[in-house]
């Protein structure tokens, strides 16, 4: 078959190609927003980097890439590091291999670290954590009493920490929506706070990320919009929920709790009630990510299994990236726990380059990553 490869900026998205973008997700089911023109559209506005990879036989569309086509050829998938679900939108009978679209792209690699896979065009990349994800398929009751009898210790226990909250602090709601910005700043600083006690990268403090999250909640673009739920005991936010909102999906990215509250587990009690609450708000799936399944369990009663690694585009462009990624490749096959110290500093280096996009950023993240690591040896 003969394609046409176009790379386009998001501004070239015309509403001819939007919705034919919007079909061909919704026929190979990634109807996620983070692979939604819409917010390519909005990303496009708030980072210079942003492309549509589009490939075409005849007139008709046959698959979607966007993302951030970095200096050097090198590609992360589009919202990264906020990406939770990355991926190739593409028409079942798409035949073009992935290498040779990058080629003709002028793609030399991207990342994958949570890509979804549902025509197994990424069958030779690892296998990553799972995604947990809320789907309110049917009835609510059904759907509450199948998870209360898999997990019937957590939501009697839940019920417990409810009632205690209630009668130690007063009554408690679940707003959602809510349009408090004041409670949004409050959020991403408790978020920002976890993440320098634990020593985390702080994927909040670059401007972009800031201007995409406020850019959301204020506005958003077409069909994507900004969701933030909360849970308020007597009027005042006890933990809350902000992400990214598409028709019937929602991703939250920013789950966080105000600490004088954590006795009573508020970041489970709100995902308890956002669980009762998505019928009310046109919601059928809610998606969690992957890891932390210790508590996610509880409420995710649907997983999707997710893929990880880099794709390359052909001949020289992936002698010259393996070259390039030569040092991770021999730290991480070295044994015993050099090679997990190794894979530990190549995940963080990956999140702080998707994060930070000039140089001093990634040093002063690559600085704060060996003086935590230096203070904990």
């Amino acid at each position: 078959m003969l394609y046409r490869i176009d790379v386009m900026n998001p501004d070239r998205i015309d509403p001819g190609l939007r919705q034919a973008w919007i079909e061909l997700a919704r026929d190979c089911g990634l109807t996620t927003p983070l692979l939604h023109p819409d917010f390519a559209v909005l990303m496009g506005r708030i980072r210079k980097d942003v492309r549509i990879v589009c490939a075409f036989e005849g007139g008709r569309l046959t698959a979607v890439l966007p993302l951030h086509h970095r200096p050097g050829g090198l590609a992360r998938p589009l919202g990264a590091p906020f990406a939770d679900v990355q991926g190739l939108i593409a028409a079942p009978d798409f035949a073009m291999p992935l290498a040779t679209l990058f080629d003709k792209a002028g793609i030399r690699a991207l990342h994958f670290d949570a890509a979804a896979d549902p025509q197994g065009r990424l069958g030779g990349l690892d296998l990553a954590e799972d995604l947990h994800m809320m789907r309110m398929e049917g009835d609510l009751e059904t759907v509450l009493e199948s998870q209360r009898s898999l997990h019937a210790k957590r939501y009697k226990n839940h019920r417990r920490l409810a009632r205690q909250l209630e009668r130690e602090r007063g009554s408690v709601e679940l707003v959602a929506p809510d349009r408090d910005e004041a409670a949004l700043a409050a959020l991403l600083g408790w978020k920002r706070t976890q993440y320098q006690r634990s020593g985390r990268h702080d994927v909040l403090a670059p401007r972009w990320a800031s201007d995409m999250m406020t850019t959301l909640f204020r506005e958003g673009h077409g069909d994507v919009q900004g969701l933030m739920v909360t849970l308020r005991v007597e009027g005042r936010v006890a933990a809350g929920l902000f992400g990214i909102r598409a028709g019937r999906d929602y991703n939250p990215w920013i789950a966080a709790f105000d600490p004088e509250f954590a006795p009573w587990s508020p970041g489970q009690l709100i995902l308890h009630a956002l669980m009762e609450k998505m019928p009310d708000l046109g919601l059928v799936r809610v998606d969690l990510a992957g890891g932390h399944d210790h508590y996610k369990k509880y409420y995710a009663n649907a997983h999707e299994a997710m893929r990880t690694g880099l794709v390359t585009a052909g001949g020289l462009a992936r002698a010259r990236t393996g070259l390039v990624r030569l040092p991770w490749t021999l730290g991480e096959a070295m044994p015993g726990a050099v090679s997990r110290q190794v894979a530990r500093l190549h995940r963080r280096t990956e999140l702080i380059a998707s994060s930070e996009l000039d140089w001093r950023g990634r040093l002063g993240g690559l600085w704060r990553a060996v003086s935590m690591r230096s203070s904990t040896v």
